[in-house]
């Protein structure tokens, strides 16, 4: 009996090594990205994220905001503030100019493939064509109350807006004087910025789950069985939410890679409120890959403390290109 246990066991341990040498089976290694990304943060600064080693710095600007653009150059931020007005930060120097106003309120922003930069001004249910080089404002468009993003296809011909109150998405004709061609509605929960999808007729939409039915519903708000937040993936053509992909926490905006195979998606109040990450998502897949911490990796060791512990971002942008920080980056 005992010959009989142990030539059990020898089959067994056997069986163990040739699976561990078993060359078909292969360690998933996330891939190595390039570039530095920037963040905006709850109140008055930008996180600047280095891509490659996850090292991370931070811009002060001095004013409350939730959105910004990358010049197309990416030599400078346009950062612009919630009561309405714009500075611009030359990253290489570090060099800001002064704070200038130029509308109400401001809760979004996008390039146009004019060069000019769309914004979007909830409280005057405006969207506002700004001129960057000259500071001009060209052009005022209505829009739906509750509208709080906007994004352009790459041929700049549809403007899709994302309405946060309703959770519908509306569709524009740029080249027909802004006029709405279509609504989507159901579009998800608590739906926050929206970019289209390098493969096809899907707009990629943050998820934030905050509330469902008006009522508390995700990460930070419910206070029992929270569902985390991800990206719905909206079907243009069938106008439904054909897939979730799970991220965590509160999802509030995303970026493609300029090859369209990752998506860069920013979360707040992930995994415990006090956190906030960006996550990359094999857009084949669907599919997180990848997460960087940027909050506590740096408040932890300096005892700083966020307020109420949680923490807030609300929009990425990345330039590809970059490989270290500007003078405007200042280390954590």
């Amino acid at each position: 009996m005992k010959k009989k246990y142990i030539g059990i066991l020898l089959f067994f341990a056997l069986l163990i090594s040739s699976c561990s040498k078993d060359s078909s089976v292969t360690e998933f290694k996330p891939p190595v990205f390039q570039g530095i990304a920037y963040i905006q943060g709850s109140g008055d600064h930008i996180v600047a994220l280095n891509l490659n080693d996850g090292d991370v710095g931070r811009i002060i600007h001095g004013k409350k905001s939730v959105t910004f653009n990358l010049s197309q150059d990416r030599t400078r931020l346009y950062i612009f503030s919630k009561d309405g007005y714009v500075k611009s930060i030359t990253l290489a120097t570090g060099q800001q100019s002064e704070w200038k106003r130029i509308t109400e309120s401001i809760c979004d922003s996008a390039a146009g493939t004019d060069g000019n930069i769309w914004l979007i001004d909830r409280s005057m249910s405006l969207m506002v064509s700004y001129n960057p080089l000259n500071g001009e404002i060209l052009k005022k468009i209505s829009v739906d109350k509750g509208v709080c993003s906007i994004t352009f296809s790459p041929d700049g011909e549809t403007v899709y807006l994302v309405n946060n109150d309703s959770n519908s998405v509306s569709l524009l004709s740029a080249k027909n004087d802004y006029k709405l061609m279509d609504r989507i509605q159901n579009a998800g929960n608590s739906i926050h910025r929206a970019k289209l999808a390098p493969y096809g007729p899907d707009l990629w939409v943050a998820e934030g789950n905050e509330f469902k039915d008006g009522k508390p519903y995700g990460v930070g708000y419910a206070k029992t069985e929270a569902i985390p937040g991800g990206i719905n993936v909206l079907n243009l053509t069938t106008k439904k939410v054909e897939d979730f992909i799970l991220v965590g926490g509160n999802s509030m905006d995303l970026q493609f890679s300029t090859d369209g195979k990752y998506a860069f998606v920013v979360s707040s109040q992930l995994p415990e409120y006090d956190e906030a990450t960006l996550s990359v998502i094999d857009v084949s897949t669907r599919r997180v890959i990848k997460h960087y911490s940027l909050c506590k990796r740096c408040h932890v060791w300096k005892g700083i403390e966020l307020p109420n512990n949680k923490a807030f971002v609300f929009k990425v942008q990345i330039d590809p290109s970059g490989n270290k920080f500007g003078a405007a980056v200042k280390p954590e």
